[in-house]
């Protein structure tokens, strides 16, 4: 029993460590975006390095597909799990 214990708790913490992650990648994400948005608002002012602004902008293009590649993934395991008979 006590390996039987083991195992759940270490899937529970597999699944609190993931989401973690997720939930971390998710914030890092959506600050890229942001720090893309300030640096544009100071170009567009006619403040600001062009270099610094085109490099925030690309990461934010990255980060965006990025994120949209793992959702995509997501959804198609869920629903490949869906598909799975019990």
């Amino acid at each position: 029993t006590g390996g039987q214990g083991t195992g759940s708790t270490g899937g529970a913490d597999i699944v609190s460590g993931f989401t973690s992650a997720l939930d971390n990648a998710l914030k890092g994400a959506i600050q890229t975006g942001k720090t893309a948005e300030t640096q544009t608002a100071t170009g567009l002012s006619g403040k600001g390095n062009m270099s610094d602004i085109a490099t925030s902008v690309e990461e934010a293009k990255l980060t965006l597909q990025t994120v949209t590649t793992v959702r995509d993934r997501m959804v198609q395991a869920y629903q490949d799990v869906m598909k799975m008979s019990i």
